[in-house]
């Protein structure tokens, strides 16, 4: 197996203010340090502090629902216009 040293993150676990950072290398490449990384589908922050993953799940809920008023607005609209709309 073949890994790509430019999409390869390290992200360390800690809960210190200041950490320890060390520098890791692959295929002669430095790989970079992430604060945060997806994993299943689930967002980890390297303090392990669920704020970001929230702010995620706020912003697809958010989004969602704008997206349904403005598509329930338009057959709404449409609607009015026409008492034989699909919608």
């Amino acid at each position: 197996m073949h890994f790509n040293p430019s999409k390869c993150n390290i992200m360390t676990v800690h809960h210190s203010r200041f950490p320890y950072i060390k520098k890791y290398e692959l295929c002669n490449a430095a790989i970079e340090a992430a604060k945060y990384a997806k994993y299943l589908g689930i967002t980890l922050s390297n303090n392990l502090e669920w704020g970001h993953r929230i702010d995620i799940i706020t912003k697809k809920a958010s989004n969602t629902l704008n997206f349904v008023r403005r598509n329930l607005k338009h057959c709404h609209d449409t609607a009015k216009k026409s008492p034989t709309s699909p919608c």
